[in-house]
Parts: structure tokens; sequence; C-alpha cells
């Protein structure tokens, strides 16, 4: 059995929509965050003890407010580093294998060839930080242990950089929106791989799949390396929108945070150990964008 934690999320409604489809029905367990709150540890406990059949755990559960983390270190911090340690805390006392989802922003991002699991952390952001020391608890409390790397998620689900740029291209579309004066700026500096989520619930559940022993670390993005400019526009080009975009560099950005300017991840690893085929990130920005339009 396997239980995810923080199903409320791009990530968690992914997993979700797989493990319940008629081509996989595996039994499972999800709960969102006001079902068990990861940073108190008896409620952990309390799910595993009510469903003794769990043998994986898969924690999307996640502080994911970059700008804000600064500002709420202490609560970046319960949840993106003490909720971890948690969650591997009772891994070991019920042998369970735990999963944990970490992100590009542990790097600098200034190094400008694509990291590898084995290069060294160095989080510019509360943020990065967090997420850091989240995979430093699991690898100290976990028995056995799988840290995935992802970056530039987004999902036809929740809040995210795809559903943003429809909203305000359509705005800007409108001859009677005013969007920046009828124009789109993003910046084109930053550099990395976008991920749709429902690809990256598709590898976690194939890697659930092997007999896990100790601790492993796996990048996983879709193929190929773009812009946040050149995303954006592929997204009004692939939904046909007439809407400016203007590139800009990150300097010409108000943000709070310093973001990794180079965000790209090395996949040998897990396309090596694991076998896994990944889609380019334009053939699945176009499955998630249809996904989009059937929901709405």
């Amino acid at each position: 059995m396997i239980w995810v934690v923080g199903v409320e999320g791009q990530l968690g409604h992914e997993l979700k929509c797989l493990l319940t489809s008629e081509s996989l029905e595996r039994e499972s367990v999800f709960t969102a965050v006001h079902e068990c709150d990861i940073t108190k540890i008896d409620t952990i406990r309390a799910v595993v003890k009510k469903h003794p059949a769990i043998k994986t755990i898969v924690n999307c559960a996640a502080y994911t407010a970059v700008e804000k983390a600064g500002e709420e270190s202490q609560r970046a911090f319960a949840v993106n580093s003490e909720g971890p340690g948690n969650l591997a805390k009772v891994a070991a006392e019920f042998d369970l294998t735990l999963f944990h989802i970490s992100t590009d922003y542990i790097f600098s991002g200034k190094h400008f060839t694509p990291y590898k699991e084995e290069d060294d952390a160095s989080p510019l952001s509360a943020y990065g930080a967090s997420k850091w020391q989240g995979e430093l608890a699991v690898r100290a409390f976990a028995s056995r242990s799988v840290v995935i790397r992802t970056s530039w998620l987004y999902s036809s689900y929740g809040h995210n950089f795809v559903k943003i740029i429809l909203e305000k291209a359509k705005k800007s579309a409108d001859a009677n929106a005013n969007v920046n004066n009828g124009n789109l700026r993003v910046v084109y500096d930053q550099i990395g791989s976008p991920t749709f989520a429902g690809d990256l619930a598709a590898a976690i559940l194939e890697i659930s799949k092997r007999e896990l022993q100790g601790h492993a670390i796996y990048n996983y993005t879709n193929e190929g390396i773009t812009s946040w400019y050149d995303f954006a526009k592929a997204i009004v080009e692939i939904e046909g929108i007439e809407c400016e975009i203007t590139p800009i560099l990150s300097s010409e950005y108000p943000s709070k945070v310093e973001r990794p300017m180079y965000s790209v991840l090395n996949k040998s690893k897990i396309k090596q150990e694991i076998g896994i085929k990944i889609p380019h990130w334009r053939e699945s920005l176009k499955r998630c964008l249809c996904q989009i339009q059937k929901r709405s």
C-alpha cells in the first residue's frame, strides 16, 4: 500500500489520479494537511497504525511560497525540514520506504552545467535551505529513502506558472483588459527544465516497484532546456493566444529572493538505473494544456 502525503498539491493530485485509475488501481491512502500535519509526529503514527498495510510513503507536502519563506522561515523549516524528519522517523519505526520530493533550489545555479545528484548544495534562499535541510533529515532518520529533486513543476491542478501565464495572456488579448499595458514581461536569463507533475508522478510509481535498500537520490525533470520567457511563449503559441511577451532580466523583475539562474538537473542516473523514458517538456506541456481545457 502507498500513502500519499499532501494529496491537495499538484503532485499529490497527479499521484491520486494514477493510483486510482482503472489501469493501475494500486491500494492507496491519501491525506491532506487537515488529515495529517507532518509537523506533528503523532498524526503520522496515527495514519500508519490505522492502515497497517502501508509499505511506502510518498511525501508531497511542502511549503512552496518561495517569496514568503524568508519572512515565514519558522513555518517553512517546520514543513520542509522538520516534517520530512518526522516522516523519516516513523518510516524507520515501522520499516517503511519514504519517498521525498526536493528541488533545484538547493543549488546556487551558478556553475552552468547540469547538476548531478552528488554536487554540493548551496541554497540561495530560506526556501532552498529549508528543502536542503529536509533532505538531510530524511537521510538521517529513514532506513530506506528515495529523494527526488525536480524543478519548475506544473500541472492542470493548483496554482503554477502555466496557469498564471494562460490567465494573464487571455486578459492581455482582451481589448478591454490592461495587463501591464497589454504586455506580459517574463524573465529570460533564468534557465531550467519545466516538469509536468503527471510525468513525475509516473516516475515515482515506477521507482516504487523496485526492491529498494538504503538511500537513493535522483534528479527528474522533463527533457530539454528553456528559459521562463521561452516557456511562456510556448504556452501562448500552443494555445493560439495573441499576446505580446517581452523578455526581461531578473534584475528588472521585482523579487525579494535570489533565484538560481541555471536550474538544469542531470537525469543520467535515473535513466540508467530505472530505465525511465522522459518526455520532452513541449510534449508534456501540450498534454497538460489539453487537460486544462477539458477541466475548464
